[in-house]
């Protein structure tokens, strides 16, 4: 049995060829060695086997956020909520609530649940314009998604490569709406 120990002073930001060379040696000696690895590659640098690794957060909902068009602009006073809807915001991300549009009298709102460093959720938030304290906020942590809502009707934020439901009337570039039932 062979076995292969690593004493390797690895440098922060090894040179490209380098880090390849390491890479391909430890692939290399991992193979010969019937699978064990005197190397391992974590968030782009190489350490040595058996240290201690440091995972990167990678948060899918970040994938779909940046589907979304209105999230990809800096936020406008205009995208605030209003005073008085009675929404708690400590859930959302900060600067991240962004107006959608208005149909037939009822406002909606994109926003982003979790915090700066993990988006939890992509959330939608609506409620009439002459009474914002009657909201209903849902939300998915991926893309397509839809609040129901008997009185102002299915909202639908489909993303990339989804078509939006049929008969919808889209209101933002990412925000469709169908009509209420009652």
């Amino acid at each position: 049995m062979l076995v292969a120990h690593a004493q390797h002073d690895v440098d922060a930001a090894p040179s490209r060829r380098l880090r390849r060379g390491i890479i391909a040696g430890a692939l290399v000696i991992g193979g010969a060695a019937g699978g064990f690895g005197v190397a391992v590659v974590a968030n782009g640098s190489v350490v040595p086997f058996g240290a201690p690794v440091q995972p990167r957060l990678v948060t899918p909902v970040s994938y779909f956020v940046n589907q979304i068009p209105e999230f990809k602009r800096a936020q406008q006073p205009t995208d605030r909520l209003p005073a008085g809807t009675g929404i708690d915001t400590a859930g959302l991300v900060p600067g991240s609530v962004r107006y959608a549009g208005e149909y037939k009298g009822v406002r909606y709102y994109l926003a982003q649940s979790g915090t700066a460093q993990q988006i939890t959720s992509i959330d939608l938030i609506i409620f009439p314009a002459s009474d914002p304290s009657n909201f209903v906020i849902g939300g998915a942590s991926g893309l397509p998604f839809t609040v129901q809502n008997h009185s102002y009707g299915p909202a639908t934020v489909p993303g990339n490569g989804h078509r939006p439901p049929a008969g919808s009337v889209q209101i933002s570039h990412s925000v469709y709406v169908g009509q209420p039932v009652d």
